[in-house]
């Protein structure tokens, strides 16, 4: 298994198993839903990033690829709605457009860090 980097808000942690992935996935689930308090939390494998939204049973899934510096954001239902979620120490505006159940974006965590690929689980539309 590679290692990866979880991290939301300022806090990281080093991942090396899928077992660890999903164990800090649950708490940053509970986390969320708890304090009532969407946010970003994103995995890191060398060049590339997936952050998905976590605390609501719908999440935003953004995918990051740094070496060619082109982002895809998760492809839900038609909506010009925005939604806030907390993300790099403020408040980010997300098209509800972007929202997907939370469970297909636990997958496609979970994907992305079997691959260190782009999940293919969800449909993707282009970022700004």
């Amino acid at each position: 298994m590679q290692t990866a980097t979880l991290g939301w808000n300022y806090d990281k942690v080093s991942i090396s198993s899928l077992d660890e992935l999903t164990e800090y996935m649950h708490k940053l689930e509970y986390q969320g839903k708890v304090a009532d308090y969407p946010f970003f939390g994103e995995l890191v494998i060398q060049h590339c990033v997936l952050m998905i939204s976590f605390g609501r049973s719908l999440s935003a899934v953004r995918y990051y690829d740094t070496a060619i510096q082109k982002d895809d954001y998760s492809l839900g239902e038609e909506s010009d709605e925005l939604e806030v979620i907390f993300y790099g120490g403020h408040w980010t505006e997300v098209s509800k457009r972007e929202l997907i159940p939370y469970l297909q974006a636990r997958e496609a965590m979970r994907e992305f860090y079997l691959t260190g690929t782009k999940p293919t689980n969800i449909q993707w539309q282009w970022g700004d």
